[in-house]
């Protein structure tokens, strides 16, 4: 059977591939930029990764800068201080944060074009990019400011380099590959397991051409493993605390297919399940391009079976691996463009990025819900008109402040917001114990009965709910110990 003609093993891209990657790409940025500017989405310390931003911004801000030189020394450090400076120059907001996300997605597209396009020809760097660039839990995760997709990001420039060059015969190479896996490893410790990989994959497929430069892998080996003393010491608790939440993790996340639909919507299901379907079918055709480097097929089948052993040792969500959706998607692509009706195929899934895209756009022009932090906003000045730096204003959240379901109650949004005045706890927090809170935020999801630590909360100190408000499914409540004007 044969391959679409623009399906051609690598070397000058074709016009019309370039240009559709190129409209894919811009479309994207456009529209993730709009986004920003208008949905003003807040974003969300979903993991516990901005908690020294705060911090590093304070201490910028003073030129601290041995304490600021201590902070950067910890994992994620050059991170925050990168969000630190830019809010320096634009002041502290959701919009100027979510800001950061816009060049790391794209980024991203153009990483999986250039690794797509190495594997398998410009046909199936397109369908990978529009593919990619569609897929809602990855657009999601960028906008909420998920961690994961810098470090995603970061792991996919670094192996189309080491694609472009297995043997590592040019020392640019070597360096920007030991760079990105210093940033990664230095930004969160699962950088460690994706870098790890990413080395073992490259050893073999330079060992089959002949083998890599030593030179080249002593800078490489030499850049990560001086990146992996920053969260060496962390790295057991790490481990143990991921595994010591498997079991609630187990107990409220949904199971793999509920989190495929809703991470992939019908849409994407369908397309990564053609592109399957399609590559089982040509699996024996010899005609196009084999992706004559093992290293593409390696990785992307590493990102993918890594993810699933560790989503099925630690039963947390699928989102918390951007690769596996990348790895999947880059699969797919490579049987979207494959044969006869490789150009059509490839067509439909540019359409369908086009339309979803068009249609993101003009939710975001149309509608303007109202924000979170307007409702809290308008909470804390209620209950504490008068807070500043000295006057505290103590909140308790039982879940999160912002949104139910929270494992940060919301202190990334205050410090966004600019309330400084407010001292913030999670119900049954040790810090909290004794303190008499001027507001409690707790969540009513379904037939779920509320902690019996609220419970005693609002016992102890008599509070009495002030005010009442569905939000995401869910009703919203806060306490006070006396009733809002």
């Amino acid at each position: 059977m044969a391959t679409s003609p623009e399906n051609v093993a690598p070397g000058r891209p074709p016009r019309s591939g370039v240009i559709l990657m190129a409209i894919v790409l811009a479309g994207s940025t456009i529209e993730h930029g709009l986004h920003v500017g208008t949905a003003q989405n807040f974003p969300r310390d979903l993991n516990l990764a901005y908690r020294p931003l705060p911090v590093l911004y304070d201490q910028l801000g003073h030129g601290f800068w041995m304490p600021a030189l201590h902070t950067l020394q910890q994992p994620g450090g050059w991170y925050n201080a990168l969000l630190a400076l830019w809010l320096h120059a634009t002041g502290p907001s959701g919009i100027a944060f979510s800001a950061m996300g816009v060049p790391w997605f794209s980024l991203l597209l153009i990483g999986v074009a250039r690794l797509a396009w190495q594997w398998r020809g410009a046909t199936t760097a397109v369908a990978a990019t529009a593919l990619v660039a569609q897929l809602p839990v990855l657009i999601l995760s960028s906008r909420l400011g998920w961690i994961h997709v810098p470090e995603a990001t970061l792991v996919v420039l670094a192996a189309g380099v080491w694609a472009s060059d297995p043997r590592l015969t040019r020392p640019a190479n070597a360096l920007w590959i030991g760079i990105a896996g210093a940033l990664a490893i230095t930004l969160r410790p699962s950088g460690v397991l994706w870098f790890l990989l990413l080395g073992a994959s490259g050893g073999v497929a330079g060992w089959r051409a002949g083998g890599v430069r030593p030179r080249a892998i002593g800078m490489v080996l030499g850049s990560w493993v001086l990146a992996a003393l920053v969260p060496a010491p962390i790295f057991a608790n790490y481990v143990h605390g991921k595994l010591g939440v498997a079991e609630r993790y187990a107990g409220v996340v949904p199971g793999l297919g509920a989190q495929l639909l809703d991470q992939l919507h019908v849409s994407g299901i369908v397309l990564v399940g053609l592109g399957i379907a399609s590559l089982a079918l040509h699996r024996r055709d010899s005609s196009g391009p084999r992706g004559g480097d093992p290293l593409h097929r390696l990785i992307l089948a590493g990102w993918v079976l890594a993810s699933l052993a560790m989503y099925a040792v630690v039963h947390c969500g699928l989102d918390n691996f951007p690769l596996f959706y990348v790895g999947l998607s880059m699969i797919a692509a490579a049987g979207l463009s494959r044969g006869r009706s490789g150009p059509w195929l490839t067509a439909l899934v540019v359409l369908a990025w086009a339309l979803g895209t068009a249609g993101r756009a003009y939710e975001e022009l149309t509608v303007h819900p109202e924000l979170p932090s307007t409702r809290v906003h308008a909470l804390l000045d209620a209950t504490c008109p008068h807070r500043d730096a000295k006057h505290r204003c103590i909140v308790v959240a039982d879940g999160g402040l912002f949104v139910p379901h929270s494992e940060e109650p919301g202190g990334l949004e205050l410090f966004l917001m600019q309330e400084p005045g407010v001292d913030l706890y999670s119900v049954g927090q040790r810090r909290a114990e004794g303190l008499r809170p001027d507001g409690l935020a707790t969540w009513q999801c379904g037939a779920q009965p509320a902690s019996p630590a609220t419970d005693a909360l609002v016992s102890r100190w008599g509070l009495s709910p002030s005010f009442e408000a569905p939000v995401e499914g869910c009703e919203f409540r806060w306490f006070t110990a006396r009733p809002a004007p």
